[in-house]
């Protein structure tokens, strides 16, 4: 051990004795006695990546040896029972309504070899079940270049239409196998990196009709395959994290059509003083192939994978994100963001082709805080956005590029922010101006509901 531990003894009589180990101590001689059982650390304060291998003997369930315990969502792991921890999900969207519904996980926030969690919930619009599972599992391993392999699995299923004029709903379904190999840097080193290789089978309803009538859904599935690198580099005072990563997919469109992409992103903080610091992302995007690079079509069923500056539900593909409203015609759900692809703030929604791309894509996303210190109620920060890309233009038979940009304040609630546009492109104002949106009526917001994954931080290294 790198630390001292404490090590529990129990004999046939259910008597505990406490010994310490010491700082590379590996020996421990006790007096002769019946030991029935082994526990390190019993009272959990030391740091542990897997509190499911702390006793011995060990039996087949899972590495517990006195059963099942079955608590409430919080709390730690016990390492002499296999716990299951139980919950209630609660959520919403425009296309199911409220959703709500148990969930069980055998992990809370300390970490386990082994994790999975689970939920299944009844959406009172869409009046059916949703819900999304996922595990893990990491095997450490010896070696001077690898440090572990994670092996993962998740399913995800959800409604990302309400059509109220036909009476239906459209759902997606999404299997993700995916492997992570991390590298060895060291225990003491403040670089982490990681190279990641997953498979996405989306399952997507569309609706088919006959003599103008509706006539039943049927299922599309798409397969997209995405390999990518990451280094993060975690030290005080310039954390920077770089990905970078290449996605194919091959679809059925009008004919037979795919694509190949090459996509990068650095993130970096710069510290002026205790209170003053600017936040910058780097986007730049290619696609190496693309059946569809001289369309005027973009983000749907038929011209698929296209870059987005103005990342929302709509261009959501993968179905990463959580968002709030997809496809759906509401202007007070359409304002969710995401910061994927180019990052923009604005919400312009899926009826203008205004920063979408078939070919290629750059942007800067800069945040600040303000020099004066502010009151923790009021987290009030400065963003400002310029991006390029480029649409073909059937006219002039070329490429043709345009540069936007946009800047205002926003309020930084970690994991939920608002945002304020107020200095923006001619082409951005133009919609504002021909949709009559006011000043505040540009409002959006943003939910990063990783932020509250306990795994996702430990396993993304999040700075």
């Amino acid at each position: 051990s790198d630390m001292p531990v404490q090590l529990a003894l129990y004999d046939d009589q259910g008597i505990e004795t406490r010994h310490w180990i010491n700082e590379g101590e590996t020996l421990l001689i006790l007096p002769k006695r019946s030991v029935t059982s082994v526990e390190i650390d019993p009272d959990q304060i030391s740091p542990d990546m897997n509190r499911g291998n702390n006793t011995y003997p060990r039996s087949a369930f899972f590495g517990a040896s006195q059963g099942l315990s079955l608590r409430p969502f919080t709390g730690f792991d016990r390492s002499q029972k296999l716990d299951l921890f139980y919950g209630l999900l609660a959520g919403f969207n425009s296309s199911d309504g409220l959703y709500l519904g148990p969930s069980l996980s055998n992990a809370t926030i300390d970490p386990k070899a082994f994790r999975f969690y689970g939920t299944m919930a009844y959406a009172f619009n869409s009046k059916s079940p949703v819900g999304l599972f996922k595990a893990s599992y990491d095997h450490y391993l010896k070696s001077d270049l690898f440090r572990k392999l994670e092996l993962k699995f998740g399913v995800k299923s959800f409604h990302f239409e309400d059509n109220e004029l036909w009476g239906y709903q459209r759902r997606y379904t999404k299997f993700e196998p995916q492997f992570r190999v991390h590298f060895n840097h060291g225990q003491k080193s403040k670089v982490l990196s990681d190279i990641s290789y997953r498979t996405l089978f989306i399952n997507e309803e569309f609706a088919n009709f006959s003599l103008g009538e509706f006539s039943g859904l049927e299922g599309d599935m798409s397969l997209i395959h995405e390999l990518k690198y990451r280094f993060n580099n975690y030290s005080t005072l310039n954390p920077f994290r770089f990905e970078m990563g290449l996605e194919q997919q091959s679809y059925q469109g009008f004919e037979d059509q795919s694509y190949l992409k090459l996509s990068a992103s650095l993130n970096s903080s710069f510290y002026f003083g205790e209170n003053f610091y600017i936040d910058a992302r780097l986007f730049g995007g290619k696609f190496l192939t693309n059946t569809e690079r001289n369309t005027s079509s973009y983000a749907n069923s038929f011209v698929r994978g296209s870059y987005a500056l103005m990342s929302q539900g709509f261009n959501d593909y993968k179905y990463d994100g959580y968002f709030v409203n997809r496809l759906n015609q509401n202007i007070d759900y359409d304002r969710q963001v995401s910061m994927t692809d180019g990052g923009f703030k604005t919400a312009l929604g899926s009826q203008y082709n205004i920063g979408l791309s078939n070919d290629m894509m750059f942007s800067l996303n800069l945040t600040s805080s303000f020099p004066a210190k502010l009151p923790k109620f009021l987290p009030l920060r400065a963003f400002a956005d310029f991006g390029y890309f480029t649409q073909y233009d059937f006219n002039a038979a070329l490429m043709q590029g345009e540069f936007l940009y946009s800047g205002g304040l926003y309020l930084d609630y970690k994991a939920f922010q608002v945002y304020l546009p107020l200095i923006n492109s001619s082409a951005i104002n133009d919609i504002y101006a021909s949709e009559n949106i006011s000043t505040f009526g540009r409002l959006t917001f943003r939910f990063d509901i990783h932020q509250f994954d306990w795994w996702d931080f430990v396993d993304d290294y999040k700075f």
